[in-house]
């Protein structure tokens, strides 16, 4: 392997780890998605990123960046991630989750602390 190729296998590996902290692990999100009920690696992913990003704010327009910037015509409407968001909601209560993911207005959505505790305690529990 030529330095060039080095350095290009090197620049993807960056570029995987980079993926893999803004959108999850195949472990942490293998934990989301075995809590069934309708969990889509989109609805993990997004779970995946609000707990993380907890406290903070992730907008609409945040979600239609990660699953939808790389395409040429832009994605569905930003909108669609409220359909998601529901989705979600439904999907926590179904399986007792204490916490909930909060919305403020015109801003985003925020998990909230026991949605938070709830996910890490998953990992905990399910990630050696």
């Amino acid at each position: 392997m030529n330095t060039r190729e080095q350095e290009l296998e090197d620049e993807i590996e960056i570029m995987r780890q980079q993926i893999e902290a803004l959108t999850g692990t195949s472990k942490e999100l293998g934990v989301l998605m075995a809590l069934r009920h309708g969990m889509t690696r989109r609805l993990a992913i997004m779970l995946f990123v609000l707990v993380n990003r907890s406290p903070a704010l992730v907008s609409r327009q945040a979600f239609h960046t990660v699953f939808y910037g790389d395409r040429d015509d832009g994605g569905p409407d930003p909108k669609i991630f409220n359909v998601h968001i529901s989705r979600l909601r439904d999907l926590l209560e179904r399986v007792g989750c204490p916490g909930k993911i909060d919305t403020v207005w015109n801003a985003g959505y925020r998990a909230n602390p026991e949605l938070v505790k709830w996910v890490r305690e998953l990992y905990k529990r399910n990630i050696p």
